[in-house]
């Protein structure tokens, strides 16, 4: 039988947890063929159900939560850049910097940017 004084301990201690809120920013990297708007509402579900928003219930600050701006369409990119960088992509020794996958490191790269200087952080960059 648990006793009062656990039952105590087990309702702080959850309560420290929901009352917390977490102090890095967080930035989302949407995968391959993903749209940003699959982290907020995935498959046209209500917002509570998306990753965001259980950044949020865990402490995080809603203001801190960045997405890299990706459209389904985006990924189109992929092919028609790797098109450009014929044999290297094929093969797998493009640089991710190159014609297939470099829109996609300089979304990242603003959005970090963003991220870091929209909340004042300290002099390092946690990847």
């Amino acid at each position: 039988m648990i006793s009062s004084f656990a039952i105590l301990l087990l309702l702080t201690v959850v309560s420290t947890i929901t009352t917390t809120t977490a102090f890095c920013p967080v930035v989302i990297c949407p995968g391959f063929g993903n749209d940003a708007i699959d982290y907020q509402e995935p498959l046209e579900q209500p917002r509570e159900v998306g990753l965001v928003s259980c950044l949020e219930r865990r402490g995080f600050d809603p203001d801190q939560i960045y997405i890299v701006p990706v459209q389904r369409w985006d990924w189109i990119k992929v092919f028609t850049g790797g098109l450009l960088d014929v044999p290297k992509f094929y093969l797998g020794q493009a640089q991710p910097t190159g014609g297939g996958y470099g829109w996609y490191v300089q979304r990242l790269k603003e959005t970090i940017d963003t991220a870091y200087n929209n909340n004042n952080a300290g002099n390092e960059k946690v990847l």
